[in-house]
């Protein structure tokens, strides 16, 4: 993590800035104890519920750190936060810690932190963006009733199409441009705040809204959306086949990094790569992740897969070329397809419709 790096550089200034301030550089090594990041190596005595203590861990420093950022900022002053982590979990636990320490968030923006010329970029098929909330402490709501999520949700989807169109309009791409929609649906939220889930606590009250549950909002509008203009009408696939066609939309090749493949799956129902590859629908190998070819597909029995008896196709979506070589930085307009120029075919009738 962040303090271990940080290690290699901590020796080395400890010899020299450490003659200066030798307060700050007192210890053997960087303090790890205090760094706010969810780390499960750190609580291996935790055994099996190590990852959930790390990010318990995690959320309760973040808290922390916003409640001494509310403490210390003026009224009207602004608190700008950059946001890396592209995890779903990661956006909820910031969230929370954003809305319990009783800040809005104003605005957001995505920021190219890795040029376009990057030869790593280009090889895998990705971008990389930072995003930046703009956040001011939060007003005294006015009297009223309580806020649910069916009275934000509107105007979450809202943001997040706009926030779409925005952000394709300025040359985002990858999995960044789906991404690039929380900071807004996390607006509109904040904006609201407190909103209340229709579901109860163990005293029948009913329970704060988790920020996750408005980020699954967004993303089930950026998914709609993107599918709709995929296919060139209104159409509602299952997950499985979203994560497909937005796989190809987004990376336009078949294989691409696995961390892509896992933020996009969240992006796209919440799914994850054990799931997809249950299903047939990916591989994994050696940090990247391939889309199944059509005959890997095939189901065996009642197993998961494409059933042998789908083979009437009541639409075919034409393909567009693919980027097949590893330096290749251009993407098809649409970006769906198979690499060898054969039609992406989807059965738009069959309740369970998988991609073909």
């Amino acid at each position: 993590m962040y303090a271990e790096l940080s290690d290699f550089f901590y020796v080395w200034e400890k010899h020299t800035l450490g003659v200066i301030w030798p307060d700050i550089f007192c210890n053997e090594f960087t303090n790890k104890r205090d760094e706010a990041v969810a780390n499960p190596a750190r609580f291996i005595s935790a055994g099996k519920d190590k990852a959930k203590v790390a990010n318990d861990d995690y959320e309760a420093k973040m808290a922390a750190i916003f409640n001494e950022c509310h403490r210390v900022l003026r009224d009207d002053g602004v608190l700008t936060v950059m946001f890396t982590h592209k995890s779903a979990g990661a956006w909820d636990g910031l969230g929370s810690a954003l809305l319990q320490a009783g800040f809005t968030i104003e605005t957001s923006w995505p920021v190219s932190t890795e040029p376009t010329t990057s030869m790593h970029q280009a090889r895998q098929n990705s971008a990389a963006s930072t995003i930046f909330l703009a956040c001011r402490k939060r007003p005294a709501r006015r009297a009223g009733g309580r806020v649910y999520l069916s009275g934000i949700e509107a105007g979450v989807r809202a943001a997040a199409g706009e926030a779409l169109r925005r952000s394709a309009d300025q040359g985002l791409t990858g999995v960044d441009l789906l991404l690039s929609t929380y900071g807004p649906a996390l607006s509109v939220l904040s904006q609201a705040w407190p909103v209340h889930s229709t579901e109860t606590t163990a005293d029948g009250t009913s329970r704060l809204l988790f920020p996750e549950e408005a980020l699954d909002v967004a993303r089930d509008e950026v998914v709609r959306l993107m599918t709709n203009r995929l296919v060139g009408r209104e159409v509602s696939f299952d997950a499985h086949t979203d994560f497909v066609l937005i796989a190809w939309s987004v990376f336009g090749a078949r294989t691409f990094p696995f961390d892509d493949a896992r933020r996009l799956a969240l992006a796209t129902g919440g799914l994850d790569i054990d799931e997809l590859k249950r299903a047939k629908l990916l591989t994994a190998k050696s940090g990247n992740v391939a889309l199944t070819e059509p005959t890997s597909r095939l189901a065996q029995g009642d197993g998961p897969g494409v059933k042998r008896d789908r083979h009437h196709f009541e639409r075919l979506m034409p393909s567009t070329p693919c980027a097949t070589s590893s330096t290749t930085t251009e993407r098809p307009p649409l970006g769906i397809g198979p690499t060898n120029g054969a039609s992406l075919s989807t059965t738009l009738s069959s309740p369970a419709c998988r991609v073909w």
